[in-house]
């Protein structure tokens, strides 16, 4: 028996498998090896063995194939035990050990509808993304394990794709830029546009009623008064993200009454693109409790969709989530292929947005600098090799039917 994962030198590690052996069959172009005790290393690793068989055929560049009838594991091709041990510790280090305390307690969650792989690791908690990029991920997600099938028909990413560009032309999302146009209101035209000190001082009224704060600024003694009573009780003036914030955590908000509120923070404070982008992800994101970015996503995605249409707009959008992952909070900068990838399942990004911005260089970044840009590039790299290799092994894991 030796080890899985720690110190190979470790007589008294608990996580022990049997030693791969093996035997080669047949002769010219028929020769394969059969990997013998297959069924017992997979158990030891807990792991279904077409899982690993399919991955030496991936790594060696040849067919594979379990039978589960007989339980015979078979790759096409004469390999030695020696030579499939270091591809199995391979295996084990990117699909059974945990990325953060090491130990091999990981259980895989496969949900086929979403296309995404992830574990959760008993003895630390660790959760995140498994086998992200490599071509066995397709695999598990075309043969998942007992128990999660997930929906039958799951989309391809071509299927995907048509899908989204058909309820794109279908139920095209509400721009909600700066340059969008507003209902014609006259009164609210004037207002907006009229720099008086009449129209200012509707400005902050409209403002000040948003807040909760009933005192009506008409200037003279009366405002002198509004004032000092505001100072006397201590009242506070909330600020815009506070204002979006409380709307964001009342679950009877609707997407209309958050849109709207956006909208008009914009027009009474000013805002641009980027300020207004900063104060949506300050409103939504707990940036000290890392876990719960995705969830919130999740939660809001209809919302967040709305802000991500126009490619200025998502060009926007991306750089308001470099600030927050790189200035914000840098612990967040390892969840960055986490939270890309639930900006796409949720449809807010889509790979196009999403590639580009890889692909552009870390000098285009206009909020963090150079270096910071870089870095969350870099740690975005494995979400961003599954989705550029996702299409092309969509045809991969027939051939092990």
């Amino acid at each position: 028996m030796i080890n899985i994962g720690g110190d190979k030198n470790d007589a008294s590690y608990r996580y022990k498998m049997p030693r791969l052996a093996t035997k080669i069959e047949g002769r010219g172009n028929g020769i394969k090896t059969l990997i013998v005790n297959m069924t017992d290393v997979a158990k030891a690793l807990q792991i279904h063995p077409q899982y690993t068989t399919k991955y030496f055929g991936i790594e060696l560049g040849a067919q594979s194939k379990f039978e589960k009838k007989t339980d015979r594991a078979i790759v096409n091709g004469a390999h030695d035990a020696p030579d499939l041990a270091v591809i199995l510790e391979k295996f084990i280090e990117g699909f059974i050990l945990c990325q953060r305390c090491r130990l091999p307690e990981l259980t895989m969650n496969v949900d086929v509808k979403r296309e995404r792989i992830t574990s959760d690791c008993a003895s630390c908690g660790w959760s995140g993304p498994l086998g992200v990029g490599h071509r066995l991920s397709t695999f598990i997600l075309k043969h998942p394990p007992a128990g999660q099938k997930g929906k039958k028909g799951a989309e391809s990413k071509q299927d995907r794709k048509a899908r989204k560009l058909a309820e794109r032309h279908q139920n095209p999302k509400v721009s909600t830029t700066s340059s969008q146009k507003l209902p014609n209101d006259p009164e609210t035209i004037e207002w907006h546009t009229n720099p008086s000190k009449e129209a200012s001082i509707l400005r902050r009224e409209e403002e000040m009623k948003s807040m909760g704060v009933a005192q009506a600024l008409t200037g003279g003694d009366d405002d002198v008064k509004s004032t000092r009573k505001t100072k006397k009780t201590g009242a506070r003036k909330a600020s815009p993200h506070e204002i979006l914030r409380e709307m964001l955590e009342n679950d009877e908000t609707t997407v209309s009454d958050l849109t709207s509120e956006v909208q008009r923070l914009e027009i009474a404070r000013g805002f641009d693109r980027q300020k207004r982008m900063k104060i949506i992800f300050e409103a939504m994101f707990d940036v000290f409790d890392p876990k719960q970015i995705v969830s919130q996503i999740k939660r809001r995605k209809i919302f967040l969709a709305k802000y991500s249409v126009e490619k200025a707009d998502a060009s926007v959008f991306i750089s308001s989530l470099e600030e927050m992952i790189g200035i914000s909070n840098p612990k967040l900068l390892k969840r960055t292929p986490i939270i890309f990838q639930e900006l796409y399942d949720c449809d807010i990004l889509d790979e196009e947005q999403i590639l580009n911005w890889h692909q552009s260089a870390p000098e285009s970044s206009w909020i963090v600098d150079v270096q910071t840009a870089k870095e969350i590039r870099e740690e975005c790299q494995p979400f961003i090799d599954w989705l550029q290799s996702a299409d092309s092994d969509d045809s991969d894991g027939s051939d092990d039917d």
